[in-house]
Formats: structure tokens, sequence, C-alpha cells
């Protein structure tokens, strides 16, 4: 994994928290109790577009490769779910035989 996977799984991690979606809230409780300070001007709501604009513009790219890790994850489970699933089908099928084997034995005599 490379530091740009590593980060992503940081990001990945934090943005699922809680914690991350309070902060986010009180950031935006402080940027609009500010607007009266700031006379609600066109450069205050500027901060509130830039920012947001930017944090979503990042976070699709970090998102979009985190996404891509959990479908490979999938993927390579589904293989091995599927292979462990035909080998207990040959080994049902095998004891299914090893069983009728034994009752013609016991039921010759």
């Amino acid at each position: 994994m490379n530091a740009f996977e590593r980060f992503a799984s940081w990001v990945d991690r934090q943005a699922a928290r809680s914690s991350s979606f309070v902060l986010a809230c009180l950031l935006i409780v402080v940027w609009a109790a500010s607007g009266p300070h700031f006379n609600f001007s066109d450069t205050w709501q500027l901060v509130i577009n830039t920012w947001t604009t930017i944090v979503t513009f990042l976070m699709v790219f970090l998102l979009q490769n985190s996404a891509a890790r959990q479908t490979a994850r999938h993927y390579a489970l589904t293989e091995k779910a599927e292979a462990l699933e035909e080998k207990v089908e040959r080994m049902e099928a095998a004891h299914g035989l090893m069983l009728t084997e034994l009752l013609k034995r016991t039921s010759v005599r």
C-alpha cells in the first residue's frame, strides 16, 4: 500500500466517525454565527462556498480510492468463498458415498 492509499484509508476511517460529523456541523454553526460580524458579506459567503467545494473535490478522489479497494477485497473474498463452497460440496459428496458404502456393507450381513 503506497502513501496515498494509506492516507485515503485513514481519511475514510476518520470521515466515518460520528465525531467528524459533529465537527462539520460545529464548523457550519460557527460560520453561520459569524455572519452578523461580517455583515453577511459576499466574502463571508465565499469562505463557506470555497471550503465546501475544496473538501468535496478532494473527498471524491479519496472515497473513490476507498471504494475501489473495498471492491477488490469483496471480489477476492467472493472467490475464496466460492472455492470453499466447492470444496465443501466435494467433501459432502465423498461423505455421502462413504455412508452409502457403509450402509451397503452393514445391510449385507
